[in-house]
């Protein structure tokens, strides 16, 4: 089993919020497509490359960082 967690960080007026969420998935393949499928979706908003697995927006004001991970999980489903 895979987990793909996306991880959200918002600096804005010198708050800071930071949040994720994820999702499980049986097998590698359907992990890494929906990883590279949550990548390119902040890409169209807008959102520059930062690595392979980080999309950042940025203006003056405002930052917004969004970072994309697959880890294998053994923990069993019950």
């Amino acid at each position: 089993m895979y987990r793909v967690t996306r991880k959200q960080k918002i600096v804005q007026g010198g708050n800071v919020i930071e949040f994720e969420d994820s999702r499980r998935l049986l097998d590698l393949s359907p992990a890494e497509d929906l990883a590279e499928s949550i990548r390119r979706d902040e890409l169209a908003l807008g959102g520059l490359p930062y690595g392979p697995d980080k999309v950042i927006f940025e203006s003056p004001t405002f930052y917004r960082s969004v970072t994309v991970t697959i880890e294998e999980n053994h923990e069993k489903q019950v």
